[in-house]
């Protein structure tokens, strides 16, 4: 899957995931995948404090396996 390849980088960009999904409506991404992937604790803002910044990065969460 293209996201996955995109979120295994280092950190990434809510534009650059949309384009690695070949999606248009940036509301929608944020709405349904970007948002849901925060509130699973999947991928978390590299600038908790401001998320609507337009600096704002993602990366994928460190899980510690059991």
């Amino acid at each position: 899957m293209a996201l996955q390849a995109h979120w295994a980088e280092v950190d990434f960009t809510c534009m650059g995931s949309l384009r690695a999904m070949s999606l248009n409506d940036s509301k929608l991404f944020r709405k349904r995948y970007l948002k849901y992937a925060l509130e699973i604790d999947l991928i978390e803002m590299t600038i908790s404090d401001k998320p609507n910044s337009l600096s704002q990065r993602y990366q994928l969460k460190n899980k510690v396996n059991q």
